[in-house]
């Protein structure tokens, strides 16, 4: 047996906000976030109950149009509704612009079942809305009295929720707090449920002022397991968008261009929308909720078709979107109050404690890892391949890692290749957000000082990448690398006191120096394609204040090898805390050691040789002009023992460069301070006191 009742029709004028926004806000917290509710309890029916109470609760909620034909009851706890119809039109200002918006929902039935009147809401026990519900939101902004349009609407196909229960909400006036009042109905709607909700088929579309449409089809959509805030998982089998794109007008581009996607299986699971809520402080902050608000999101079978490239992707996955519990909150709920009534600070001290405490919860959100697998990228003139790549540790405040592996991209012009094996970057750290927000103020006065500029430079942990080649028609010979590494810790932040550089096996052809001189010397040599390695390695130690260079080592295949090492003591922190005070070292600041040694070097046999045929004087008498001018530059120590021992090691190295070394090994530390004064007093003593000597070739 069934009971039929025909269901009154609410439609009022269009409601003007003068210039506030909580009753938009209020009228789609109805309509989106509530499925059913009411605000009276069952008397016969709890299903006919829980329906009326719905319309009413919409109409006193600011509808201006809330109607359905019939409500027919199937069962002592089920009912069906039947031509389901909300509106509401709405108008209000924001920065001078009016803006005039109409919202509509449509739907054939909803079939209601199961329901159960409870002490703090309804519980459905099965909800099914066969058919197409329509919304559309359409409009326009009016700005000196012309008016552009816009339009979004959307379609949802044979829907059906289980287990669902929605907590009876209600929104007190407030017209102190025109948005913070919905608040509570925020952390009420906290303990809705849902078992399981799907729909078949979802469809939206979108049409703007400048021609520029969108289109959306997602299949298979569904939802499983949402209680207090978080859902087990959200799922989209396919999707498929389109979309025009279209210059802004006025910008002399009349381009136009159409681009497609379509993605496998999309999977959101574990998700939890509290920890955003609390760090907004629309929940308190001692409120007893996790970190994550999403475990994974997962995407297979990525591709996009435009008019310039086709690109597919295997696979996207996203672990651990995280969001600290120890965070301090953000006063949303005050600021979205003043912005709609207007009061919000206009000054630079009332704005920046805004500011700062919303990129202080901004720069908070990190992700554990993210992995895109398979990038392919194919068009006209160039093809891409990348095998992938990978994000770890990421946020605001820096990256963990970040790694791609196994590019290769081709294009057609001049045959052109680029290939790299690998590129891993790891440990950048970054100021707060804050920091640059305030070194931009601060610039916009004065040239910023060493402090300043420290204060929003970024800390990086190193860099490897190997395997890099590329090559075209166009380049005289490829360059390559085998492999290159940039190690940097022990920060005194943001000033790295270890750093370490190596290069192997770089190689790149002659003609790409752009060098005269350069391009004779190799010549001269038979050298064609460059090949070239190098390591650095600097490091303070803080226990024994020592700054040691081991080594600085250069070499060219063919031309020659230099390495340096060198060791200094004494050298105090504040060095690196504060390098404006970099002269205090001086007072304590000691040389213990150096050597610089320079090997078979046939680039400086070949620029004797080439000089030698420019002036037409024997090689062996160049060298001993160019021995005799480097000795006369050493000034006033030019008589002592050193500057003998380097004559002769400079004259037979130039001669026949095998090895020169060149050596500082005092008895003791020496003093910054007293080579500064004898320097000034008695230079002719230096060398005996650094214990300065000169060998070549073993001599």
């Amino acid at each position: 047996m069934t009971a039929s009742t025909k269901g009154a029709i609410a439609h009022t004028p269009r409601r003007r906000i003068g210039g506030r926004l909580a009753p938009v806000t209020a009228t789609l917290a109805g309509a989106l976030l509530t499925t059913v509710q009411f605000a009276t309890p069952a008397l016969a029916n709890p299903a006919r109950d829980a329906i009326e109470g719905y319309f009413a609760w919409m109409k006193a909620n600011g509808a201006t149009q809330a109607e359905y034909s019939e409500i027919v009851e199937t069962a002592p706890s089920d009912a069906t509704v039947r031509d389901i119809k909300f509106g509401w039109d709405l108008a209000f200002n924001i920065a001078g612009k009016d803006i005039d918006i109409d919202i509509r929902f449509s739907l054939p039935e909803a079939r209601l079942q199961g329901v159960e009147t409870r002490k703090n809401g309804v519980f459905v026990n099965r909800l099914e809305q066969p058919g197409e519900m329509t919304f559309e939101l359409s409009g326009g902004v009016t700005d000196d009295g012309a008016r552009e349009a816009f339009k979004f609407s959307g379609s949802q196909f044979d829907a059906v929720t289980t287990g669902y229960f929605q907590p009876y909400v209600t929104i007190a006036p407030d017209d102190a707090h025109p948005v913070s009042r919905f608040f509570p109905a925020v952390r009420t709607m906290l303990g809705a449920v849902v078992k399981s909700s799907s729909a078949r088929l979802v469809e939206m579309k979108s049409e703007l002022p400048n021609g520029a449409f969108s289109s959306e089809r997602y299949e298979q959509v569904s939802l499983k397991d949402m209680l207090d805030g978080r859902i087990g998982e959200q799922r989209i089998e396919r999707t498929l968008s389109e979309s025009r794109h279209v210059s802004p007008a006025g910008s002399g581009d009349d381009t136009e261009f159409k681009l497609t996607q379509e993605t496998g299986p999309y999977v959101i699971t574990g998700s939890d929308i509290r920890p955003i809520l609390r760090a907004f402080a629309v929940l308190p902050a001692d409120e007893k909720v996790g970190e994550t608000i999403i475990e994974a999101i997962s995407i297979d079978g990525m591709k996009i078709d435009a008019p310039f490239a086709k690109i597919s992707v295997d696979a996207v996955t996203v672990d651990d979107t995280r969001l600290p519990s120890d965070v301090t909150p953000f006063d949303l709920g005050t600021f979205l109050d003043q912005a709609a009534l207007g009061t919000l600070p206009q000054d630079e001290a009332g704005v920046m404690p805004l500011v700062e405490g919303a990129l202080g919860v901004l720069q908070e959100f990190s992700v554990a890892g993210s992995e895109v697998s398979s990038l392919k990228v194919t068009s006209d003139e160039v093809n891409g391949t990348v095998e992938k790549m990978s994000l770890k540790e990421a946020s605001y405040r820096g990256v963990g890692a970040f790694g791609i592996e196994g590019v290769a991209v081709t294009s057609k012009q001049h045959n052109g290749k680029f290939d790299l094996d690998s590129f891993h970057m790891t440990d950048l750290r970054l100021a707060p957000l804050v920091s640059y927000l305030r070194f931009a103020i601060a610039t916009k006065m004065s040239k910023p000082s060493i402090t300043e500029i420290l204060s929003v430079m970024p800390m990086l942990g190193g860099i490897d990448m190997k395997g890099l080649a590329i090559s075209s028609d166009e380049m005289p010979g490829p360059v390559r690398l085998d492999s290159y590494t940039l190690a940097m810790s022990d920060f005194i932040d943001p000033i790295p006191t270890s750093i370490e550089i190596k290069t192997e096996g770089a190689s790149l052809p002659l003609e790409l120096l752009d060098d005269e001189t350069a391009e004779k010397l190799f010549t001269k040599l038979g050298i064609k394609q460059i090949n070239y390695d190098d390591h650095i390695r600097l490091h303070w130690d803080e226990d024994s204040k020592d700054l040691m260079l081991e080594p600085l080592k250069m070499s060219v295949e063919g031309g020659g090898e230099v390495e340096l090492t060198a060791a200094s003591g004494g050298i105090p922190r504040i060095v690196f805390e504060n390098p404006e005070q970099a002269q205090a070292a001086v007072a304590t600041a000691t040389l213990k050691q150096a050597r610089l040694s320079i090997r078979d070097a046939r680039l400086i046999a070949a620029y004797l040789e080439l000089q030698s045929d420019d002036v037409g004087v024997p090689a062996e008498a160049l060298a001993g002009a160019l021995a005799d001018q480097a000795t006369a530059s050493l000034g006033p120590i030019q008589g002592s023992p050193f500057a003998k021992s380097l004559d002769g090691a400079l004259r037979s190295f130039l001669v026949s460069p095998d090895e020169l070394v060149i050596e500082m090994t005092p008895k003791s530390p020496v003093p910054a301070a007293m080579i500064l004064g004898l320097a000034a007093t008695t230079p002719a003593s230096l060398p005996e006191v650094l214990g300065l000597s000169a060998k070549a070739n073993g001599n």
